[in-house]
């Protein structure tokens, strides 16, 4: 048995949420000691690894451009690993080596609506246009909508992007989306804590903002009504102590429901791009 291995079945142990597994490497140098120990407790166990756990094997033995990381090794993202309940595991395509840039460059998630307005779509564009001039790191889910205008604007000017799903590595979901999840493995990132051939699940999609707002300093919520997935990221991002920004719904013209909620909750306003770059430009001074 090997690290990879050794992480993946701790991940999978039924006992075993995100909290014990950082608990679990915390007191252990490796996966392979971990697992040992928590094996000593169990009364039953086996030596045959579960057949998700075989598919990923296999999967990342076949797909060299797939790669894992787990809680506590080097590579995992420290950002993430702050978290209140990091992922135990991620696997990840990243030929551009972006997901450990997120380490010392200012990474900003961007999220909102499925459906968008066309005011939604364009200062989703403007500011993502911006933003990625600035060398920032993007970070958003790759579903329709906002997440989609993030990636696709921060692709076209050469941007680092970054996109979180709700299902394995090796599904595409929406299937709208196959040409973008197509460049983002080529010139971007894609990363996901669940196995390969999980299909998404609408439970997923809050388990899946928790990491976007794990892997950003920053998140700013474009637009969305109060049932807007969007706003599990905005409280993640509060609940870390992590700043979250909303446009103004008095000088916008957007989907305002979702804002008031998330101002409500804590997120600032910014009255115009430029006052939402301004405070930006200020915190990315302190990271």
């Amino acid at each position: 048995m090997n690290e990879i291995e050794a992480a993946l079945i701790l991940s999978r142990k039924p006992t075993v949420g995100a909290a014990r597994f950082k608990q679990l490497m915390l007191e252990n140098s490796t996966p392979i000691e971990a697992l040992n120990e928590f094996n000593k407790a169990q009364v039953k166990k086996s030596d045959k690894a579960p057949l998700d756990i075989q598919n990923a094997m296999a999967y990342i033995q076949e797909h060299h451009a797939t790669e894992i990381t787990w809680l506590n090794k080097l590579d995992y993202p420290n950002k993430l690993s702050l978290i209140s309940e990091p992922p135990p595991v991620l696997f990840y395509d990243d030929p551009k080596n972006i997901l450990s840039q997120t380490n010392h460059n200012l990474s900003i998630g961007i999220v909102g609506s499925r459906k968008t307005s066309m005011d939604g779509q364009h200062l989703t564009e403007e500011i993502t246009k911006l933003l990625t001039q600035q060398d920032y790191i993007l970070v958003s889910g790759l579903a329709e909508g906002i997440d989609s205008i993030c990636h696709k604007t921060c692709l076209n000017n050469g941007g680092k992007t970054i996109g979180v799903i709700a299902n394995g590595i090796d599904i595409v979901y929406p299937k709208s989306n196959d040409e973008l999840f197509r460049e983002m493995r080529e010139n971007a990132c894609i990363c996901t804590e669940f196995f390969p051939k999980a299909p998404p699940k609408s439970s997923y999609f809050p388990t899946r903002n928790r990491i976007i707002a794990g892997l950003s300093d920053i998140v700013i919520m474009i637009e969305g009504n109060e049932k807007s997935g969007a706003l599990y990221t905005v409280k993640n991002t509060l609940k870390t102590n992590r700043l979250c920004f909303v446009p103004d719904p008095s000088n916008f013209k957007l989907r305002q429901d979702g804002l008031v909620i998330a101002s409500e909750l804590g997120a600032q306003k910014f009255s115009s791009i430029d006052d939402l770059l301004e405070q930006i430009s200020k915190i990315s001074l302190l990271v």
